[in-house]
C-alpha cells in the first residue's frame, strides 16, 4: 500500500510507503492509500528487475486508466484492434498517457471521451484506486531479440460512476475504430469470473459486445469516431474474454472488488455493533 500524489507542474508521480499498523504513516484507509503490484512475481516488471543483463536506461511513464461502472452496475472493457502492436486483440480499460498540465483523472476522462465517445467529465464519483507496472512486451522472455524491455508505465486505475450511463445502450458511445473492436459490459460476477484464479467458466455462457464498424476505419484519421447502432452485436463467449484479458486490467478488477468485498463486510459488523 502507498500514499498516491501527483505533481502536475513536475508531471510526476509521488509515491509514499504505508508504514505497518502501529508507527507513524497515513491510515490504509485513507482516500489517497492504494494498493500497487511491485516487485512481486505478480508485477510484469519483476522478471525485468531480477535480471543481471536488464537495460539500465529505462525510464517510468505515467499512464492512467480508468475503470467505467455503470449506472446499473456494469464494467466497460474494450477490445483493442489485432492490427495494433501493443496488446493487439486484448480486452483493456480505456486509458492512456498524460498530458502536460492534466491531473490523473482529468487525463483518465478525457481518455475515455476520446476512446469511447463516452462523456463521462461530470461523474461525481470519481477515485484512483490502484496502481500497475505496466510493460510491453509481457513477458522478459518474449523481449529477448528486441532489445530488452520496449517501455514501462504506472499505470494509475481511476473507478468512475456512470450514473448516467446504461449498458443496454449504445447510443452514447463513439469509439475511435483505430483504438476499439469491440464495447463489453460485464457484471461484478462476470467480472469476477475473468480472473486467473477462478474456476474454469461455462463454455456455453457469452456476453453481448457492441461492435463499430471496422469500414469506416480511416488510417489518415486515426482519432475519427464512429457510431455504435443497437443491432450490432455479437456473442463473445466468457472464456473467450477471460482468455483475453490483459493481467493489468485483472489486476484492477481484483481489486476493485476485494475493496467493495471488505466495504460490505466493514458495514456489517458496523451495523450489527449498532444493534
Amino acid at each position: 500500500m502507498v500514499r498516491l500524489g501527483f505533481d502536475r507542474e513536475a508531471f510526476r508521480i509521488q509515491l509514499t510507503p504505508v508504514t505497518s499498523e502501529g508507527r507513524p504513516g497515513p491510515r490504509k484507509t485513507a482516500p489517497d492509500v492504494v494498493p500497487i503490484a511491485h516487485k512481486t512475481p505478480m508485477c510484469p516488471a519483476f522478471a525485468y528487475e531480477a535480471a543481471q543483463h536488464q537495460r539500465k536506461d529505462l525510464s517510468l511513464r505515467v499512464g492512467v486508466a480508468v475503470l467505467v461502472e455503470s449506472a446499473d452496475g456494469k464494467i466497460l472493457l474494450t477490445r483493442r484492434p489485432q492490427r495494433l502492436r501493443s496488446f493487439g486483440g486484448l480486452y483493456v480499460l480505456p486509458g492512456g498517457n498524460l498530458e502536460r498540465g492534466e491531473s490523473l483523472v482529468e487525463a483518465g476522462l478525457r481518455e475515455v471521451r476520446e476512446e469511447t465517445g463516452l462523456d463521462v467529465v461530470n461523474a461525481t464519483d470519481v477515485r484512483p484506486f490502484c496502481l500497475w507496472e505496466s510493460t510491453f512486451p509481457l513477458s522478459f522472455d518474449e523481449s529477448q531479440g528486441r532489445n530488452g524491455l520496449s517501455h514501462q508505465h504506472l499505470v494509475v486505475y481511476v473507478h468512475v460512476r456512470a450514473s448516467h450511463v446504461h449498458s443496454a445502450d449504445p447510443r452514447p458511445f463513439r469509439p475511435q475504430v483505430s483504438e476499439i473492436s469491440e464495447l463489453v459490459w460485464v457484471s461484478r460476477t462476470e467480472a469476477a469470473m475473468l480472473l486467473e484464479e477462478t474456476e474454469e467458466v461455462d463454455s456455453e455462457r457469452r456476453i453481448k459486445a457492441f461492435v463499430p464498424d471496422e469500414a469506416e476505419f480511416d488510417p489518415d484519421n486515426w482519432h475519427h469516431q464512429v457510431q455504435v447502432h443497437p443491432e450490432s452485436t455479437q456473442d463473445v463467449p466468457l472464456q473467450q474474454l477471460r482468455e483475453n484479458v490483459v493481467i493489468g486490467t485483472q489486476f484492477a478488477i481484483r481489486t476493485l472488488l476485494g475493496a467493495s468485498a471488505e466495504a460490505k463486510h466493514d458495514e456489517s459488523v458496523l451495523r450489527q455493533a449498532s444493534l
